[in-house]
């Protein structure tokens, strides 16, 4: 994988996980990737929860950190 082929992978990650799942990196605990892997698995993908979570936050790396404020 390119590098550009990362960055445009953590860009797709990062607004399916935020918009569709929830994820804060904030948070103490996030259930988001629990739900992924359930939905992982309804298609007959695994990954674990360490590999789940370690892409979310390098996703959550690129987006601006007021997305997350507690306004």
């Amino acid at each position: 994988m390119t590098s550009q082929e990362r960055q445009s992978a953590l860009k797709l990650i990062a607004a399916m996980s935020c918009e569709q799942y929830g994820f804060n990196p904030k948070a103490n605990r996030n259930d988001s990737t629990k739900r992924i892997q359930e939905d992982l698995a309804s298609v007959g993908l695994s990954l674990d929860n360490k590999t789940i979570l370690k892409w979310l936050k390098d996703a959550a790396d690129l987006i601006d950190k007021d997305y997350w404020s507690e306004d």
